[in-house]
């Protein structure tokens, strides 16, 4: 009977894919093989899915099967917060055991009951770990003070975020599965970014079960596209699964964060996009983000940076009042991300004091982990405490939620510098900015704009004075003069070509007598 069991092992590992088996969960212990996918980076260890043991032949690490027939089963990572093994075993099998979190093998169906703990969960990925190249991030070297966000920050209002937080409580349940959340509290999220200026609003389905993600878009004037762009925001659903889920601190207070964002930003002008995200399904397992995620990946989206924040509402006690901003070591440049160019927007604008949590895989309890795994810079911003009425009724405005609208105000500011820093704001230096003063005997046509080669004609009404065209640059220093002379009446052509030039936002000035016209020229790369 030995030698048939064995002769049954050798085929299932020579005919295992062929025969139609499953495939095989391995947790690998190091850094495999090139070759091997990961699927999932934690604690130094890596989580695959392989179809043939065999290919783990030469990995050179110590590895363990940790399940079989892996086609049709879920794959949860689980954070516990106040919860054991034993009460997360009831609602599934745990296959392995990490510092931060369990390994559990579950179904679909128990998702709502694990809600009910004190708990995040996120979903080990079928597809593997991806790296990217590395957009480059703003020179840190010497920090000096942007005046214009110095002037985005002190926007900021605590009124108006108290405002919107009491009004995401107050929609009973976000739960993302009730109309509350799929309908109710995603329109409202519409609305704002609507009102707030967003040059394009859509929500985004992943699913036939979950609400959908809510996606605010204020385009660039260098770089409009959306395969560039700064993302910001936080997940808008909540717990608990049943009955009344106020949720102000997890997550009102992160979701708020991305609308206020929205609100502060409307009438400044950047050379590249901000993309504002609700995030949906969350406490389901991080679905919402990693849709999103995925399809950037594929699409080969420049995602310059991620601000997730997650929980930023309350304050344990004095000389508590920190932020946890999470990093990993598992993507390139992420902790330069975090420790340098975060902790220098926090020390330059609004000295939010910062704690940098290092991490060494791809997994994580937020949707910033969503963008890890497919290569992103992405933080997590997220109080050092957790609130006490953690996933509960009692996560509400006041001592058991978000007891701290200064530190949530602070938080906000913060991430407001560092979403304008990356998308680049464009500055009318001196008397350089979009504009007209007097009457209007000149008339200017700039083509094609935005471009890199452009033809510029004016249009003039008898006048003896003398007419003046010089190009500037958005920090307001001179360019280049294009004009200067008697034009008389009609049309006059000019020519000025971008191709000595940095990409990027200048203006074109026509002075006539006390008459003034100010033009923005947008120039492509």
């Amino acid at each position: 009977m030995k030698h048939i069991w064995l002769v049954v092992l050798a085929a299932c590992l020579v005919f295992g894919p062929s025969l139609g088996f499953a495939d095989y969960l391995v947790r690998i212990d190091g850094t495999p093989a090139t070759g091997i996918p990961v699927n999932e980076k934690i604690d130094g260890s890596s989580l695959t899915f392989v179809h043939d043991l065999a290919s783990l032949a030469n990995i050179k690490c110590p590895y363990r099967i940790l399940d079989a027939e892996t086609d049709e089963a879920l794959y949860l990572l689980v954070y516990p917060h106040a919860a054991s093994a034993a009460m997360v075993a009831e609602y599934g099998t745990i296959l392995d055991y990490y510092e931060n979190c369990f390994l559990l093998k579950t179904l679909e169906s128990r998702i709502p009951d694990l809600n009910g703990l004190a708990v995040e969960i996120s979903r080990v990925h079928r597809s593997a770990v991806q790296t990217l190249p590395q957009p480059d991030l703003p020179q840190m070297e010497a920090v000096l003070v942007d005046t214009l966000i110095q002037q985005m920050v002190a926007r900021v209002s605590s009124d108006s975020i108290l405002a919107m937080d009491s009004r995401m409580q107050h929609f009973y349940t976000r739960y993302s599965t009730h109309d509350s959340n799929r309908v109710a509290a995603v329109n409202w999220i519409r609305d704002k970014y609507t009102a707030y200026n967003c040059d394009t609003v859509y929500t985004q389905q992943f699913s036939n079960t979950y609400g959908r993600n809510i996606i605010g878009v204020k385009r660039g004037d260098l770089f409009p596209s959306l395969k560039k762009y700064v993302l910001v925001g936080g997940h808008m659903d909540d717990v608990p699964s049943s009955g009344y889920a106020p949720g102000a601190d997890d997550n009102a207070s992160g979701t708020v964060a991305g609308i206020e964002a929205c609100r502060v930003l409307r009438n400044f002008s950047f050379e590249n996009t901000i993309v504002y995200a609700g995030w949906n399904a969350e406490e389901q397992g991080l679905i919402g983000s990693d849709s999103f995620a995925t399809r950037a990946r594929r699409q080969n989206d420049t995602i310059l940076g991620v601000i997730n924040l997650d929980m930023i509402g309350y304050v344990a006690s004095t000389g508590r009042d920190s932020m946890n901003a999470h990093y990993t070591t598992a993507v390139p440049g992420c902790s330069l991300f975090v420790c340098r160019f975060f902790q220098a927007m926090a020390d330059t604008y609004t000295q939010l004091k910062i704690r940098q949590v290092r991490n060494t895989g791809t997994s994580g309890s937020s949707d910033h982990a969503s963008f890890w795994h497919s290569g992103y810079l992405a933080l997590l911003g997220i109080e050092r405490v957790l609130c006490p009425g953690y996933h509960t009724t009692g996560d509400t405005i006041g001592p058991s939620g978000f007891n701290n609208l200064a530190f949530a105000t602070k938080v906000i500011q913060t991430g407001v510098a560092a979403v304008a820093k990356l998308a680049v704001p464009i500055h009318a230096g001196g008397n350089v900015a979009e504009q007209l003063i007097g009457n209007e005997p000149i008339q200017l046509a700039i083509q094609p704009n935005p471009g890199r080669d452009f033809r510029i004609t004016f249009t003039t009404s008898p006048s003896p004075k003398p007419v003046r065209l010089i190009i500037y640059d958005a920090a307001g220093r001179l360019v280049e003069p294009l004009y200067d002379g008697h034009p008389g009446s009609g049309n006059v052509k000019v020519n000025w070509s971008g191709l000595e030039h940095a990409p990027g936002v200048y203006f074109l000035k026509c002075d006539c007598g006390d008459v003034r016209q100010v033009r923005k020229i947008i120039l492509l790369p």
